[in-house]
C-alpha cells in the first residue's frame, strides 16, 4: 500500500516571519501571534498522530493518520 507523506525541511536563512515583521513593524505582535498559532496547531496534529498510532498500534495506525492528514497533498513522497 502506498501513502502520500508531506515533508518540509528547515533551511538556514531569513524566515517569512522576519520578512513580515520588517515590512510591517507596527504589526509585529500580530505576526508573532499568528506564527505561534500555526506552530501550536502543527504540534497538536503531531501529538494526535502519535496518540492514534499508539492506540491503533503499529504501522497500519500511522498510515491511517497519514492518509487522513496528507492524502489531499499534491506533492510528497511515496512510502511503502
Amino acid at each position: 500500500m502506498n501513502s502520500v507523506v508531506h515533508i518540509e525541511a528547515a533551511v538556514p536563512g531569513r524566515s517569512g516571519v522576519t520578512a513580515a515583521i520588517e515590512s510591517r513593524p507596527d504589526r509585529e505582535q500580530e505576526v508573532i501571534a499568528f506564527r505561534l498559532k500555526e506552530l501550536r496547531a502543527g504540534m497538536e496534529t503531531t501529538l494526535q498522530g502519535i496518540k492514534t498510532l499508539a492506540e491503533e498500534g503499529g504501522r497500519s495506525g500511522w498510515e491511517a493518520v497519514v492518509r487522513r492528514r496528507f492524502a489531499p497533498a499534491a506533492h510528497g513522497l511515496i512510502c511503502r
